[in-house]
């Protein structure tokens, strides 16, 4: 059996409308949310909720939720897909008008597993440049160049790197 999962971005929630489109094409996603304030802990959060779940499981993350999907490779066993990954959360947020207070969480997190996944990247990103994901991921990921703004508005390179994964997992 295989499990969706969907990890949304910063300031999003489980009611979004990404989630809500991938709701119809995967009618049992679970969705979930984590506390931005405490990164470290929502890590360990997450996993526990991920690794509830037997058989094959897949991680979807966006921006924030991308950088806590790659996280959780040190603690589950998954396909992953990034889509706009956040390569420096502290530096975006700070950007976005974060306190330094949380953004300054961010960055005691920095290993970067090694594990499978596939990095999309959005040449229009609006909010995070796809250039410093592009060289973070280069040579460690499959990388997708594509077009689609910031947030997954557009679900067909999504789901063409999903139905990818079906076609090569036994």
């Amino acid at each position: 059996m295989k499990t969706y999962f969907y990890i949304h971005g910063y300031n999003s929630s489980i009611k979004s409308e990404t989630v809500s489109k991938l709701k119809e094409h995967f009618p049992s996603l679970v969705a979930l949310t984590y506390d931005q304030n405490e990164p470290e802990q929502s890590i360990v959060d997450l996993a526990k909720q991920i690794n509830s779940y037997k058989g094959m499981l897949v991680i979807i993350g966006t921006s924030l939720g991308a950088w806590y999907a790659e996280r959780l490779t040190k603690y589950v066993s998954a396909e992953f897909i990034l889509y706009n990954p956040a390569t420096d959360p502290e530096k975006t947020l700070q950007s976005l008008g974060e306190s330094k207070e949380i953004y300054s969480k961010y960055s005691k997190i920095t290993e970067l597993p090694k594990n499978n996944r596939v990095v999309i990247l959005c040449t229009d990103d609006e909010v995070i440049p796809y250039e410093a994901a592009y060289q973070t991921y280069n040579n460690k990921a499959k990388i997708v160049l594509t077009a689609g703004g910031h947030r997954i508005k557009e679900l067909n390179t999504v789901l063409d790197q999903l139905k990818r994964l079906d076609n090569t997992i036994c």
